[in-house]
């Protein structure tokens, strides 16, 4: 990859959710349960979105895999908007990944901290 801002060739990894994947997929897979993993990196941006932003910033990541249902949804993004709230990162953005799971998590937005997620399934 060519450097946008010196013209200069680059090096990048990958992304690392698919390394994640193929961890749980080969290293993981005598698990008969759920797996819960985390990863935190940084990203490259081609240019700096603002001023005083950087072209790195660290982006942080969990996955859930062995229980494909809205609850595994919801505690992830439940532990990592509480993980940012401890490690007094300011303002947080969240990125949905699944534009499909959208209108659930709206509906149950009021019972998200309050109750059970079981709510959310109706």
């Amino acid at each position: 990859m060519v450097d946008q801002l010196s013209g200069r060739q680059l090096g990048i990894r990958a992304d690392i959710t698919p390394q994640v994947a193929r961890i749980d997929a080969h290293l993981l897979s005598a698990n008969q349960g759920i797996n819960r993993l985390c990863y935190a990196g940084p990203v490259l941006h081609a240019r700096p979105e603002g001023l005083l932003n950087m072209r790195e910033p660290l982006q942080a990541g969990a996955e859930m895999y062995g229980f494909a249902d809205i609850r595994a949804d919801i505690e992830l993004i439940d532990l990592m908007l509480k993980s940012m709230k401890i490690a007094d990162m300011g303002e947080v953005l969240l990125s949905l990944g699944s534009h499909r799971r959208i209108p659930r998590f709206v509906r149950c937005g009021a019972f998200w901290m309050r109750s059970s997620p079981q709510h959310c399934l109706r």
